[in-house]
């Protein structure tokens, strides 16, 4: 076999390898990353998505701005594309497509060692040191002191061990290469003050909410938060107080007279 051969055949092992360590972050839908900035381009996608095949501008931002002065068009269009091509939501597309340059990515490490002239044991070296250590950990004392590096890839593969057992798979993943360590879900508690998301909303329901906002000349936003509100407050009330009634509803001054009463009387009291 010819070198050629053998690079290209590692290049395609290694892209194998790391889909199958990320493989269920590739249809994963929203984690409970909210610093992240993957939202940004989620929603920047789901509205080229919605405006094929060009927006040309984007009201949402900066009090309204040019869609070509935001950021770079491949990673959005890629998404917006496969979400096209697919019928999948734009989240789900957007975490296929960076997953997918990911692998690519490690690859392509491998192959810029060996194209460098370095044997094929260090370019294998460099391509899993790429995937499991962050370069970040390597260089910035306060993360590496704060993330355990020896302890990086031991948190790794328990990581993907706890994502194959659990249904939010790559909410274990995501929380790995992080400063701390979790064993598959863990609820989400705020701890900025003011807390944004992007929530993927069917357009009836979209729609509903617009045409609830207009009614009370109010915003979507607060529709969506005077509805979580209420729910909340549903949530916390006991379950044994809830949907019960004192009986009988209407208490005659005599009792046992009830039966005695016509259906006008009847009317008459509960209107």
């Amino acid at each position: 076999m010819t070198r050629r051969r053998k690079i290209l055949l590692d290049c395609a092992l290694l892209f194998v390898l790391v889909s199958i360590l990320l493989a269920p972050y590739y249809t994963h839908k929203f984690t409970n990353q909210w610093p992240s900035i993957e939202s940004t381009f989620i929603s920047e996608a789901h509205l080229l998505l919605d405006h094929w095949p060009h927006p040309q501008w984007q009201p949402y931002w900066y009090t309204g701005t040019r869609f070509d002065y935001i950021y770079p068009p491949a990673l959005i269009y890629g998404t917006a594309l496969i979400s096209k091509i697919t019928g999948w939501w734009t989240v789900k597309a957007y975490h296929f497509y960076t997953i997918f340059f990911y692998c690519l990515g490690i690859a392509g490490v491998y192959l810029l060692v060996r194209v460098a002239g370095r044997p094929r044991a260090a370019a294998y070296l460099a391509a899993i040191s790429t995937a499991l250590l962050s370069p970040s950990i390597l260089f910035m004392k306060n993360m590496r002191a704060d993330s355990g590096v020896w302890r990086v890839p031991v948190r790794f593969f328990r990581a993907r061990r706890a994502a194959a057992r659990s249904s939010s798979a790559s909410t274990a993943f995501s929380e790995t290469i992080g400063q701390r360590e979790v064993p598959a879900i863990k609820p989400c508690h705020a701890t900025i003050p003011d807390m944004r998301a992007t929530i993927e909303l069917p357009k009836p329901v979209f729609h509903l909410l617009q045409a609830r906002a207009e009614q009370r000349s109010s915003t979507i936003q607060a529709v969506i938060l005077e509805a979580i509100q209420e729910e909340i407050t549903l949530g916390s009330t006991p379950a044994e107080g809830r949907g019960r009634v004192s009986l009988p509803l209407i208490r005659p001054s005599h009792p046992g007279s009830l039966h005695s009463l016509t259906n006008t009387q009847i009317d008459d009291i509960l209107g």
